[in-house]
């Protein structure tokens, strides 16, 4: 019989489940996780609508979203929750989230860049449901717009009132399919395979994105990603318009990638 964890029990109170609701649950040794249970999840303090359509939000994310912050305020001097006393930078910048899922990176971005605009983009038409909900929730869709697209494929540009400069920021899937296939089965069994495996060496979308950021008539300035620390990662070179830099989550591990435009 799986027990539940202390701060999965204290999430499901949080979200009006009984003591009596939580012993059931653990006696029908149903796995599923209580993100989904409650429909809500947690990130940068503050919650998301979820569901089995979208990846659960995770703590590694938040830095992400701190690495496009710090770039906007360092390279744009764009007023950020970090530095509110800086004047805007007089260009208009705009920040593309590619694979957007739920949407709490695109909501996070707009709180922390209240002078950005976000666009983001998903394959998924139910994933956009969900991130439309989660843009309304936060009161946020003045700034982000949502739109269906298969990575950059397809994607509009016109359809956008074009920026001075944009960057792109990804959380990709990049799990090899052999490890999709030995995670834990809370993960395996319930959260959407397409927002989880990544190929047969994990980079099958990482690349195609790469590949399409590259070809563009005008460069992002640059590229965030998150991705697994332990792979190899040498193949970035073939995208020699950007130079690359690696930066570690909070465990130490360089879990984010980084390219900046050279051109």
């Amino acid at each position: 019989m799986p027990r539940r964890l202390v701060w999965e029990k204290n999430w499901l109170r949080q979200h009006g489940w009984s003591s009596d609701q939580i012993t059931a649950l653990e006696a029908s040794q149903d796995e599923t996780p209580v993100e989904y249970l409650t429909g809500v999840a947690e990130m940068a303090g503050r919650e998301f609508w979820v569901g089995p359509d979208v990846l659960i939000p995770r703590v590694e994310t938040e830095k992400l979203c701190q690495l496009v912050a710090w770039w906007g305020q360092k390279v744009f001097r764009i007023e950020s929750k970090f530095s509110p006393n800086l004047a805007k930078f007089p260009a208009r910048v705009e920040i593309f989230e590619v694979g957007c899922g739920s949407g709490a990176v695109s909501v996070t971005l707009a709180k922390m860049l209240p002078g950005v605009q976000i666009v983001g983009s998903d394959i998924s038409r139910a994933a956009l449901a969900i991130a439309e909900r989660n843009v309304a929730t936060h009161q946020v869709g003045a700034q982000v717009r949502l739109t269906q697209s298969d990575l950059l494929a397809g994607m509009d540009f016109a359809a956008f009132p074009p920026a001075d400069e944009f960057g792109i920021v990804a959380n990709l899937p990049y799990i090899p399919t052999k490890d999709y296939l030995a995670l834990e089965t809370s993960v395996r069994e319930f959260e959407p395979r397409l927002a989880l495996d990544g190929g047969a060496d994990g980079f099958d979308l990482i690349r195609r994105l790469l590949a399409q950021a590259s070809s563009l008539a005008r460069l992002p300035r640059a590229i965030f990603l998150e991705v697994d620390p332990s792979h190899d990662l040498s193949f970035v070179s073939e995208f020699d318009q950007f130079a690359w830099r690696q930066e570690r989550d909070i465990n130490g591990l360089a879990r984010y990638l980084i390219g900046e435009s050279v051109l």
